[in-house]
């Protein structure tokens, strides 16, 4: 591979991670009653300090240095939904695993995670790259046999360029768990009880999309299809754990992704 290739796609990488984050439209322009949800979230929650955290549309749930997005299919249904006074049992579920994903979100940020995670991929990109470089001037250099040394130095810059994005991935995932860590240290007994379900519908989800991998460890197979985030289960743990810890609860067997 040429290096002038390497060199524009490290360059490439670099604009990309600083500027994925583009301007999106703020969530209070398109629904009202979405952008009251989340100002009385910043009022039930003040230690989150989404005061000054902007509320942006996009299509997954995601965070920014400053900002939180939240999918527009989910926007529309919390507009049509919030101003409901009535509300039924399923509606007020609904709402609370919203709340639940919006404390995880703003762990991202009080945990200054996307910083971090910027600076952690751009080493892993250039790290690549400089690995296969070195590997290039190496084998260019025209000798039929190379040096131990020279052989030591290549398997050393192969493995360096293999390991890089297992290690960032590795990093990630103990960012996400601390975002979950501080959604179930701040969420009231009945929003980690959502939370707790939201994990389990994503444990099933992901029981189906997995069946291909059958023979390797759940585990692995977890990390192929979501190398970014903690097994579900792992997950959903944590969040038990935080809700016996945190209000002597009874645990009760979850059987299904709709009970608790």
């Amino acid at each position: 591979m040429s290096r002038w290739l390497l060199v524009t796609i490290t360059i490439i990488g670099y604009i990309n991670i600083f500027y994925a984050n583009k301007a999106f439209v703020e969530v209070k322009s398109l629904y009202p009653n979405a952008y009251n949800w989340y100002c009385d979230m910043i009022q039930k929650y003040p230690s989150a300090k989404l005061e000054n955290v902007s509320f942006c549309i996009s299509n997954n749930f995601l965070a920014s240095t400053n900002t939180i997005f939240w999918p527009e299919e989910i926007l529309k249904t919390i507009e049509a939904l919030y101003p409901i006074n009535e509300k039924t049992q399923d509606m007020l579920i609904f709402f609370l695993k919203q709340e639940y994903i919006l404390l995880h979100e703003a762990g991202h940020i009080i945990n200054n995670d996307i910083p971090k995670r910027r600076i952690a991929a751009l080493l892993t990109l250039t790290t690549v790259c400089g690995s296969i470089l070195y590997c290039e001037a190496i084998m260019l250099k025209g000798n039929m046999f190379l040096s131990l040394k020279e052989k030591k130095s290549l398997i050393i810059a192969l493995t360096t360029a293999i390991a890089s994005y297992p290690l960032l991935f590795i990093y990630i995932r103990s960012q996400e768990s601390r975002a979950d860590n501080f959604a179930n240290q701040t969420a009231t007994k009945e929003c980690l009880e959502a939370g707790i379900k939201w994990h389990n519908e994503i444990e099933c989800y992901f029981n189906n999309e997995i069946s291909s991998y059958y023979l390797l460890p759940k585990s692995i197979q977890f990390f192929i299809n979501d190398p970014e985030h903690p097994t579900a289960n792992d997950r959903k743990e944590a969040a038990k754990k935080a809700l016996r810890d945190r209000f002597q609860y009874s645990e009760i067997p979850i059987t299904d992704p709709f009970a608790l």
